[in-house]
C-alpha cells in the first residue's frame, strides 16, 4: 500500500488594467463583467493517494491505517488548514475532491453490465467511505476555531468538495498480478487551498 503527495505552489502577481479588454468576462449574452485579478495568490494541490484495498474492501479507514508511514497523519495536517480556512483563523479558502477507483471486474459468471456496475459500486463506496471519515475530522478543526454551522460541507462558502467515481476508467496497472490490480483499488483525495 502506499500513499503519495504531491505539492504545487505559484505565487502569481496580475495586473489589473480598468477599462481595457483584459478586464471583462466574454458571457454567452455578450456582456462583459469585471474581473479583479487578486495579487500574490499562493495556490496549493496536494494529492494524496490511498492505494492497495484488498478486493472487496471499501473502507477507507482500515486501508489508510495499515499503510506504513501514517499517511493519515498528512492527510489530517491538510484537513486542519481546511477547518482553519472555513473558521477564519486562516485566510483561505479550499476544495477537496475524493475520487474512489476499483480494477477491472473479470469474473467470468457475470454480465457485461454485472461487472460495470460492480466496478462502479465499489468505486462509489471507496469515495463515500473516505467522505465519511473526512467531514468529521474538519468539522472539529473548524469548531475549534469557533465555526458555529451544523455542516460545514453544506453551510461554508470557504470550501468546496466533489466525489467522482471513476470505476476502472483510471486504471494504474495492467492488472496480471493481485498486487497490480490492488493498486488499481485506491483512493485519490486531491486537496487545494487558496491563500486570500
Amino acid at each position: 500500500m502506499s500513499v503519495e503527495w504531491r505539492m504545487w505552489s505559484r505565487k502569481t502577481t496580475s495586473t489589473f488594467h480598468a477599462g481595457s479588454d483584459s478586464d471583462a468576462l466574454r458571457t454567452p449574452n455578450g456582456v462583459g463583467a469585471s474581473l479583479p485579478l487578486a495579487e500574490d495568490i499562493a495556490v496549493r494541490v496536494k494529492l494524496f493517494r490511498f492505494a492497495g484495498y484488498p478486493a472487496g474492501q471499501t473502507d477507507f479507514e482500515t486501508v489508510g491505517a495499515v499503510i506504513p508511514g501514517n499517511p493519515l497523519y498528512e492527510l489530517d495536517l491538510e484537513l486542519e488548514r481546511m477547518g482553519n480556512g472555513i473558521n477564519g483563523t486562516a485566510n483561505i479558502r479550499s476544495s477537496i475532491t475524493i475520487v474512489g477507483h476499483s480494477d477491472r471486474q473479470d469474473r467470468a459468471d457475470m454480465s457485461c453490465d454485472q461487472r460495470r456496475q460492480s466496478e462502479i459500486d465499489a468505486s462509489t463506496a471507496r469515495a463515500v467511505s473516505a467522505w465519511e471519515w473526512i467531514k468529521p475530522v474538519v468539522d472539529e478543526y473548524a469548531r475549534r476555531g469557533g465555526w458555529a454551522g451544523t455542516e460545514w460541507w453544506e453551510e461554508s462558502d470557504r470550501a468546496a468538495w466533489a466525489l467522482v467515481y471513476a470505476a476502472c476508467g483510471m486504471l494504474l496497472t495492467q492488472s496480471h498480478t493481485e498486487a497490480e490490480r490492488a493498486q488499481n483499488r485506491r483512493v485519490d483525495i486531491l486537496i487545494t487551498t487558496f491563500d486570500v
